[in-house]
């Protein structure tokens, strides 16, 4: 096995483990949102309660960004790799 192969099997192991993660912790920011909404919508009748409403689904959004800069990653070491596998040594 040449050196591109094992380095592109490596990156795409990477990449599938990476997406497998961020859609792991998109599953579980989808649930906490979910359990901030029913809060918040319990508390909503007061000025307080929004407040803390507002201030937790802002924690709950914390995540997205990162979450999906790792599922971009993993798909683009996915890329990568594969091309890295596939790539043809060309004969001159």
């Amino acid at each position: 096995m040449k050196y591109k192969h094992i380095v592109g099997s490596i990156a795409a192991a990477a990449g599938i483990a990476l997406i497998a993660y961020a859609l792991h912790a998109m599953h579980v920011i989808t649930g906490a949102k979910a359990q901030v909404k029913n809060m918040s919508n319990q508390m909503s009748g007061s000025y307080v309660g929004k407040k803390i409403g507002s201030g937790m689904q802002a924690h709950a959004r914390a995540y997205d960004t990162q979450v999906q800069i790792g599922l971009y990653t993993g798909v683009a070491l996915v890329i990568i790799g594969a091309g890295l596998i596939f790539m043809k040594k060309r004969k001159k």
